[in-house]
């Protein structure tokens, strides 16, 4: 009965109340032109998988390569419905999928038959016009600006939206699976807790652009990671599965990959210097989940299809150039070096609020509190001794091996991101905020324990004096 309530009615219970919270708040986040319109306006993809139009014109755009295509597919399969009694109800059967985001307003196509279609459109409105103004604006700032005729564009943002609510409540379920391979019950719920509620989190994965898919996908790939470490390796499908998914989401979500390469490398080589074990069995577990990794990435994308090991590149290439692009446009914002993309990691996630406060949508209080410098303090005091609670651990080689190997896929994560990261935008430092959490609740358990063992060691020497 206890697992029951452990591993199902908890989670259960977690989901409910946070997929509520979700509900209410996703329509109450300002729109994003920059993100949620270009992520939205490609949803037209979808539409090219599913009729294997392998061989269409837009699959050559510079479009089909700016990022890899899964939230595309995730929201175009999101506003098909959408889609289909648009083009039933107005009789345009001969209309396309691209065409139906430029009559909702959302112009993310190449091509001249496209540029034609909206030069045609009179009721279209290019809201990018107003992007410095608008970058964030809330939906009825954007119906008073442009008039009601830009609710259909709001109402497609908020049917995608809804998506990430069911992503982010279940991502909250699996934080808290992790949690219970690490912790007893009450520290998971707490992390599931802060983790549910961080505004950082909430505003960056309820948004209709790739982070909620990206951190659902990161998380869920972690578990199976620790699954396939500590019980049973035949986890490890599942996992490049799902690595194959995340890196079609994001390009450095191959990054889970080479956390794995790395994980079982080094087990090999231990097992080999240690006690002389045949590696066989690790060489061909690296062989298989490298190649089912790749086949996932590669097929679920028609343009590296067609010359996956040239394309594969382009979209590196492409990537790094608007990275450089956006670094050169925003200098403030540029990290150049491992060192200073090092200490924007934790300069965020120790002195900024953004990273750690509660959500918005909570009583101002809340957020009145956690802005004090005694929450800051006992915040960072917390992460140090969390961090330093699992390195005692593992010098005194105590049993908390799933909580010390959380922390080398936290340092990895940290190496991994100081070779790549070129912009200091909290958006991309989404994958790691989990193992501050986890790391600042285990800190708050060793904190309470050495407070608890002050408290009563002054109380028994007041004892003794009295007596």
């Amino acid at each position: 009965m206890k697992k029951i309530i452990k591993y199902f009615l908890i989670p259960l219970f977690i989901f409910i109340i946070f997929f509520t919270f979700y509900n209410n708040v996703y329509k109450k986040i300002s729109i994003t032109y920059w993100d949620e319109e270009a992520w939205l306006g490609r949803g037209y993809f979808f539409e090219l998988l599913i009729k294997g139009d392998f061989n269409n014109p837009l699959w050559d755009t510079p479009l089909a390569f700016n990022q890899p295509k899964l939230t595309e597919y995730m929201y175009g399969a999101a506003m098909s419905p959408t889609y289909l009694r648009y083009k039933e109800k107005l009789g345009k059967k001969n209309i396309d999928y691209a065409q139906f985001f430029i009559d909702h307003n959302f112009y993310q196509v190449d091509g001249e038959k496209y540029e034609k279609y909206k030069e045609n459109n009179y009721q279209f409105i290019d809201w990018e016009k107003g992007k410095f103004v608008d970058f964030d604006a809330s939906a009825s700032q954007l119906v008073n600006k442009y008039g009601q005729n830009f609710q259909k564009t709001i109402d497609l943002i908020f049917t995608a939206r809804k998506i990430n609510v069911y992503l982010l409540s279940l991502n909250v379920v699996i934080v808290y699976y992790i949690s219970v391979f690490c912790f007893g019950l009450f520290p998971s719920l707490l992390i599931s807790l802060l983790f549910g509620s961080n505004n950082f989190i909430i505003e960056a994965c309820l948004k209709a652009h790739s982070e909620g898919l990206f951190l659902f996908l990161f998380n869920l790939d972690l578990l199976i990671l620790i699954l396939t470490v500590k019980k049973n390796r035949l986890f490890s499908i599942l996992f490049a599965i799902v690595t194959g998914l995340l890196w079609q989401t994001k390009i450095n979500g191959v990054m889970m990959l080479i956390i794995f390469n790395t994980v079982f490398l080094t087990k090999m080589a231990i097992n080999w210097f240690k006690s002389n074990k045949k590696i066989v069995g690790h060489i061909l577990l690296l062989f298989n989940v490298n190649l089912l990794t790749l086949l996932v990435f590669v097929n679920t994308n028609f343009f590296i299809m067609k010359s996956p090991i040239k394309n594969i590149l382009i979209y590196y290439q492409e990537r790094n150039e608007q990275s450089q692009q956006q670094a050169a446009a925003y200098p403030l914002d540029k990290l150049s070096s491992p060192k200073e993309r090092i200490i924007a990691i934790y300069k965020n996630f120790l002195y900024d609020p953004f990273y750690f406060r509660a959500s918005d949508f909570f009583p101002a209080k809340i957020n009145q509190i956690m802005n004090t410098t005694i929450y800051k303090l006992i915040y960072r005091t917390s992460l140090l001794l969390g961090f330093g609670g699992v390195f005692i651990s593992f010098f005194k080689k105590k049993k908390k091996s799933n909580i010390i190997f959380l922390l080398v896929v936290f340092f990895l994560i940290q190496l991994i991101m100081s070779q790549y990261l070129i912009l200091n935008w909290d958006r991309y430092f989404i994958q790691i905020s989990l193992f501050f959490i986890i790391f600042y609740v285990q800190g708050l358990v060793n904190l309470t324990k050495i407070v608890s063992r002050a408290y009563k060691n002054y109380v028994n020497k007041n004892i003794f004096k009295h007596r």
